[in-house]
């Protein structure tokens, strides 16, 4: 009988215990084990159908430290994405100012070929009230009424004059 009891053992316990031993190790997240058993017999196809479960199992697990180590991947991606937009902001702002600052030189500069013309242009009658006014004179007698005339009209045409100049120095 003692040699039933042993055959029993080697054939159905052990099996058994060689499960339950790999079932624990795999609940305590040993996705590493396998059982290995031998043979042919409904023991070894189960132990093998384990083992294959426990492959699949270990090949779709994440492990928590995997799964830290690609959060914090993310997290120092995350902050370089930030550094990344604050300086295109900044760069950004830049741009706006040069091209404010472009449009405010383009502006002086038509506003100086603006009053380069204006002046141009008004000098030249200038010129010639000038000369007018110098003909006048020089036919008019003087001492009478008129000269005190002709001294204001002088006076506005030669600041005038000056001002037309200053605003060709300037354009």
């Amino acid at each position: 009988m003692l040699g039933v009891g042993a055959l029993l053992f080697d054939f159905i316990m052990r099996p058994l215990r060689r499960l339950m031993t790999g079932t624990r190790a795999i609940g305590e997240g040993d996705l590493g084990y396998r059982i290995a058993a031998p043979g042919s017999d409904e023991f070894s196809d189960l132990a093998h159908e384990f083992d294959r479960m426990v492959g699949q199992l270990q090949e779709t697990t994440v492990s928590k430290d995997a799964l830290q180590a690609s959060e914090k991947r993310l997290s120092e991606t995350v902050v370089d994405l930030r550094h990344e937009i604050a300086g295109r902001e900044r760069a950004e702002r830049e741009r706006a100012g040069l091209q404010a600052e472009l449009r405010r030189s383009e502006t002086m500069a038509a506003m100086g070929v603006l009053v380069f013309g204006v002046a141009h242009e008004v000098r030249n009658p200038l010129f010639g009230i000038s000369s007018t006014l110098d003909a006048m004179d020089a036919r008019l007698k003087k001492g009478g009424d008129h000269h005190r005339y002709m001294d204001v009209l002088h006076g506005e045409v030669n600041r005038l004059s000056k001002l037309m100049g200053d605003l060709l120095d300037y354009g």
